[in-house]
């Protein structure tokens, strides 16, 4: 009987381990979980895989639930939404900046042709050299803070995980940019000095040499708009993130609409410079062939159509970045 109970109440060994370990997982606490996929640091872009989920970026403090879960434009890293709404105010001073550039160089050589036609004045306005040198260094001026602008617009995301798949629009909107710097400036004197070149004593030599030029441009603003359209299509993937699927959807038709628009602005332009060399003194007045007479009437509708398609994406982009500007302004201030 003794035995009996000494082998109930007396603890085997097995048991004697049992109980200890029992009550030590009890008074454990929880031990957090690691990193384990690529996650980047909102603040300072570092690597956090491995890290505790609750821990704090080695590099600048910032805490790791922070670079997690909420991709929103309100979870985002201050200094870069900061970067956002510089980049939004600067590019739309310049897209109006530009905008305001063209409605009064066509409002001057409307005048410059009416007086010239009166007898008024010998030359267009427009065709004068300090006009056309006042005209591209503020076009270029102009240009320079859409292209600051929309730079600081493409900055890389420090908290995004990775680049998107596929399509890097980033990347291929900071090319176009560049390229738009050149051609928009490039257009203007193309079409300023078209007439003194195609009148100049080097006859058609110098008109070859502008056929070229112009060739190599319509090439850069091509290349430019496909740019812009990867621009409209990163905007896109902010505007994603306010969130906004109607601004989204805009920007996605922008995405391929502003393209076309400033491709056909571009092309019809630099199709005058292409022609005018083929034609000559008194021509204009209606002494023009048949095929020159319908290749000029083409280039007059393209440049009506791409001119209007031209100023309506514009000034809808300039919107479009008021309207995200502000939104930006909103969330520094609840993240502050």
């Amino acid at each position: 009987m003794n035995t009996k109970l000494q082998n109930r109440t007396m603890p085997t060994p097995d048991n004697e381990n049992a109980a200890p370990q029992h009550a030590e997982s009890k008074a454990a606490p929880a031990r957090a979980d690691r990193i384990e996929v690529s996650l980047l640091c909102r603040r300072c872009g570092y690597e956090l895989r491995g890290l505790l989920a609750d821990g704090q970026c080695p590099e600048c403090s910032f805490a790791v639930e922070k670079s997690t879960g909420d991709e929103t434009l309100l979870a985002a890293e201050p200094t870069w939404l900061k970067k956002l709404a510089i980049g939004c105010r600067l590019f739309v001073i310049g897209v109006l900046g530009i905008l305001i550039l063209v409605t009064a160089t066509f409002v001057v050589s409307m005048i410059g042709g009416f007086l010239t036609g009166t007898g008024k004045a010998n030359a267009s306005i427009v065709s004068s050299p300090e006009f056309l040198i006042l005209n591209t260094t503020l076009t270029t001026a102009m240009s320079l803070l859409v292209l600051i602008g929309a730079w600081l617009l493409t900055e890389r995301d420090p908290g995004a995980r990775a680049e998107p798949a596929g399509f890097n629009a980033r990347i291929i909107a900071r090319f176009g940019l560049i390229l738009s710097l050149v051609t928009s400036p490039w257009g203007m004197f193309l079409s300023q000095s078209m007439g003194s070149m195609t009148q100049s004593k080097e006859g058609f030599q110098g008109s070859l040499m502008l056929t070229v030029l112009t060739l190599v441009g319509i090439v850069l603003s091509l290349l430019a708009a496909i740019g812009w359209g990867g621009y409209c299509l990163h905007l896109s993937r902010i505007m994603g993130r306010l969130p906004s699927r109607a601004l989204t959807r805009q920007c996605r038709f922008l995405m391929w609409a502003y393209p076309i628009g400033l491709s056909i602005f571009a092309g019809s332009g630099m199709a005058f410079v292409l022609i005018m060399p083929f034609i000559g003194p008194g021509q204009m007045s209606g002494n023009m062939s048949p095929g020159t007479m319908a290749a000029v009437l083409t280039a007059s509708a393209g440049s009506c159509i791409g001119t209007i398609s031209y100023f309506v994406f514009s000034t809808w982009l300039v919107i479009m970045h008021w309207i995200l500007a502000r939104r930006l302004k909103t969330a520094l201030v609840a993240g502050s």
